[in-house]
């Protein structure tokens, strides 16, 4: 049975290298926040240290701006082998996105899913894998009883409810990198913004 987590590889693989020289170039970076509404830190439950990037900057990097294009892509993938998640309403990315870092026994620890109640307009998650890792490190998707290996390039794309309650296993040896965000349910009011931003 199909269980809706989209697996897709990026089509140029030094998108990622290029995200992570982003990552360390920027002084920008974060202590990584279980919610962003209150920026409450809480090491036990996610160990990270994050870089948030707008989507919708005029003057944002190349780099960034290459991963959006491939994302978008990826993003038709998904709705050509789920067409349902494309019938009900305009959505695409609304919010900042974050290349996030874990070293190595850091990580998104405990369980959880992407929806809440300040985070009602999301629709779907996104996460790309920047680098490689061998020890560990896996997404585990608690309900499926599944665990997605983190490979440098794989991009995956699911709802974001309960029923994909997920969290990152720690690599206690090695580091760890990703971009995510999420694609939310969009006003008709942002949507044509959007548009015309465009």
């Amino acid at each position: 049975m199909e269980n809706f987590i989209g697996e897709f590889l990026i089509s140029k693989l030094q998108i990622c290298d290029n995200l992570i020289e982003l990552f360390k170039e920027s002084k920008n970076k974060k202590t990584g926040v279980i919610s962003t509404e209150n920026n409450l830190i809480r090491k036990d439950i996610k160990d990270s240290l994050d870089l948030s990037l707008n989507p919708y900057e005029k003057n944002m990097d190349n780099r960034f701006r290459e991963y959006l294009f491939t994302l978008s892509d990826i993003k038709e993938l998904y709705i050509k082998k789920f067409p349902a998640c494309n019938r009900y309403s305009p959505w695409g990315i609304k919010s900042n996105v974050n290349i996030q870092y874990y070293k190595p026994k850091g990580g998104f620890k405990t369980y959880h899913c992407e929806r809440s109640e300040v985070n009602n307009n999301r629709h779907l998650v996104f996460m790309t894998y920047l680098n490689d890792v061998t020890d560990e490190g896996e997404t585990e998707f608690y309900h499926q009883q599944l665990k997605i290996k983190a490979e440098k390039g794989k991009t995956l794309i699911w709802p974001v409810d309960w029923t994909y309650t997920h969290r990152g296993v720690v690599s206690n040896t090695q580091e760890k990198y990703i971009i995510t965000g999420w694609y939310d349910f969009l006003w008709m009011k942002f949507f044509y913004s959007i548009i015309f931003f465009l």
